[in-house]
């Protein structure tokens, strides 16, 4: 898990260098992979889910040195948010948690620098804006985020355990058999999400996308754990789930991305 400096300092006021703060880090708990310039790689336990983000980082430094954390900012919703009405049903209670909103009539513009920067020092290339800005407040909240292109869905999105095997090719390009009891969002009887892992190639989003459901939610972390196993597919989302994440966060983190 890297953690950059002056990112954490927008959270909580920091006194030493970034070799000191590496230093109480690692009398937190956690071990020290390196320090490159503003970079402190982490390792982070497996019991350890609350260090898998800046803001969880921020949050320990601030409970030892006994200082309180800035408040998370977030944008008000306008009138291109509406509600959830007819777009998604969740039908599988390892689902435990859901926040989501969907969002008309977008323009994706160029990723700012400042996110394409601190992406690039923690190692996750660019892909379009929609995604850059859903990983960079994975990495600053811990809860991985999803957006599907509305457009390029016909029916109401269905999300639950897989009753047979089922195939879909994913993100990366590649195609995968999921046995039943796969947590998969549908459109009809076509399977879009391996939900928690990695979304579907055919509706994902793109510099043209207009509309997209934007979502966080909290799944059961054996569930995550068992089908990322099958898959051999481990992503930065499933590892965040398979360790825990926050409930009360998968609301900052989606309004925190519009």
């Amino acid at each position: 898990m890297k953690i950059l400096y002056n990112w954490l300092k927008e959270f909580i006021s920091v006194s030493e260098d970034v070799n000191g703060l590496a230093n109480i880090l690692y009398n937190l708990g956690f071990g020290i992979e390196s320090v490159v310039d503003d970079v402190i790689d982490l390792e982070i336990t497996p019991n350890r889910g609350d260090g898998l983000s800046i803001y969880g980082i921020a949050r320990e430094y601030g409970a030892f040195k006994k200082k309180l954390i800035n408040p998370y900012k977030t944008i008000d919703l306008d009138s291109s948010v509406r509600h959830l009405d007819n777009v998604i049903e969740i039908k599988s209670k390892q689902l435990t948690s859901y926040y989501g909103l969907v969002l008309d009539n977008i323009i994706a513009p160029k990723t700012p620098y400042e996110v394409l920067s601190r992406l690039k020092k923690i190692d996750i290339n660019s892909v379009n804006c929609i995604v850059d800005i859903t990983n960079y407040i994975m990495h600053e909240t811990g809860i991985p985020l999803h957006a599907y292109d509305l457009d390029k869905i016909k029916n109401k999105i269905r999300i639950e355990l897989s009753d047979k095997t089922e195939k879909i090719v994913a993100l990366n390009k590649k195609e995968y058999s999921l046995a039943k009891d796969t947590l998969v969002a549908y459109d009809g009887d076509k399977v879009i999400d391996i939900v928690g892992i990695m979304g579907g190639l055919g509706v994902g989003v793109d510099c043209n996308t207009k509309r997209i459901l934007l979502q966080a939610a909290n799944i059961d972390s054996k569930l995550i754990r068992s089908t990322s196993k099958f898959l051999n597919l481990n992503t930065p989302a499933s590892y965040r789930y398979e360790r825990g994440i926050d409930n009360n966060m998968l609301k900052v983190a989606v309004l925190r991305a519009h």
